[in-house]
């Protein structure tokens, strides 16, 4: 009696197993498939940008970077979500912090100075 009970046991046991076997994989594949954030680039912060003090950051659609209308040249080091690193010809980096939609952080490495932009509205 004692064999039956462990093999009644044991079935039970197996049904289950077998039962929740394709949750478990589906979950699985559901956590294989969620992407990282893809890195921020210039393209996505294509406008025009104003701070406080009338300072302009423009970006084109070509990914070229205005400060006060004057071009910088700038390589791309890294993006993250939400942070671009980029180094102009000097070697000097200059990040930019995307914040919000309509707000970024411009911080220049060799003027040590951090600038807080908002997205200029079209009027």
């Amino acid at each position: 009696m004692n064999m039956k009970r462990i093999s009644k046991q044991l079935l039970v046991g197996l049904s289950l197993g077998i039962g929740i076997l394709p949750i478990m994989t589906k979950m699985n594949r559901s956590a294989l498939k969620k992407k990282p954030p893809t890195p921020l680039s210039l393209y996505d912060l294509c406008g025009e940008w104003l701070s406080a003090d009338e300072n302009t950051l423009s970006i084109d659609n070509e990914a070229r970077v205005f400060f006060n209308l004057e071009q910088i040249h700038l390589i791309k080091i890294s993006g993250q979500a939400n942070t671009l690193a980029l180094q102009d010809k000097f070697g000097y980096f200059i990040t930019i912090e995307k914040t919000t939609e309509d707000t970024l952080i411009y911080y220049d490495e060799a003027e040590d100075v951090s600038i807080t932009f908002m997205r200029k509205r079209s009027s």
